[in-house]
């Protein structure tokens, strides 16, 4: 794994850790948004993976209103 690959993790992997883990478990995509990235960074390095991450939260839309929202809280 690539230096810059592993810095980025870094955030990714805290978030789930901590933020994802306080706020409680909102997507209903499996893998979430940050394993995703966090595979995407690990498997193709920083550039790719980080295009990869993106795109993928973009389509999920994470928070209110996005696709990762529950549908019961709709």
């Amino acid at each position: 794994e690539k230096p810059a690959a592993s810095l980025l993790r870094l955030p990714v992997q805290g978030y789930g850790y901590t933020l994802s883990a306080l706020t409680g478990r909102w997507c209903r995509h499996l893998p979430t948004c940050s394993e995703y990235m966090d595979t995407a960074l690990r498997l193709h390095g920083a550039w790719p993976g980080l295009w990869m991450g993106g795109a993928r939260m973009c389509r999920c839309r994470p928070g209110p209103g996005g696709t990762s929202t529950p549908a019961m809280s709709r």
